[in-house]
């Protein structure tokens, strides 16, 4: 037997409105989950050449705002965790890097920095047929996630959603909305341990 990592997508549309808080059912049945990940981009730009081949993400359309993941009755984190675009990238940023193990290196590179990380409510200030584009231009993310197993050792090995049908719900909240009229995609990873097994027969069977 053999342990690594896979992912379930999810997609949800919503539009933000201002001191509101969306709900997202997440229907990940799996026997370790691990850590939940999610960006927000413009509905529009998904299938714009001038856009989404930037990876430019909209920051759910808002310039600010809270999140929290719930599984079944439990609450992770049990404070929210807030995100602005320009005085408070860190918070989201260092639940980003529980996920990938990365909180106490000393190793800062990659592309996500203070220009690019959550940069952008709309992710249109950068595209490929702008001016700023010609000289490089700046790619805009807005990746964010928990890290179940950062939060209590006997998550240690994640958080069991299959035996008892835990429900998973992101909540988010948004303020300083700019993009109401707007429609946002929500694409959500849900990242578990999985499990492959190597029968006698020669056979290899998985468990998720």
């Amino acid at each position: 037997m053999i342990g690594g990592s896979t992912y379930r997508h999810f997609s949800h549309a919503y539009k933000p409105n201002n001191g509101t808080t969306e709900d997202i059912n997440i229907s990940a049945r799996v026997r370790s989950l691990e850590s939940l990940l999610w960006t927000t981009t413009r509905t529009p730009n998904l299938t714009s050449n001038k856009f989404y081949s930037l990876s430019n993400g909209s920051t759910f359309g808002a310039a600010r705002g809270t999140f929290n993941v719930f599984v079944g009755s439990v609450r992770y984190p049990s404070n929210q965790v807030s995100w602005d675009t320009v005085a408070n990238k860190g918070e989201a940023y260092q639940e980003l890097r529980k996920c990938f193990g990365a909180l106490g290196s000393i190793n800062h590179g990659g592309l996500l920095n203070s220009s690019t990380y959550l940069s952008s409510t709309t992710g249109e200030e950068c595209n490929a047929n702008s001016a700023a584009a010609s000289g490089g231009g700046t790619p805009r993310y807005s990746p964010m996630g928990i890290s179940f197993k950062s939060w209590r050792h006997e998550l240690e090995d994640g958080i069991d959603t299959s035996s008892r049908a835990l429900p998973i719900r992101l909540s988010i909240t948004t303020n300083g909305v700019v993009d109401a009229a707007i429609q946002q995609t929500v694409d959500i990873f849900a990242q578990a341990t999985v499990l492959f097994y190597f029968n006698m027969d020669g056979s290899v069977s998985a468990s998720v």
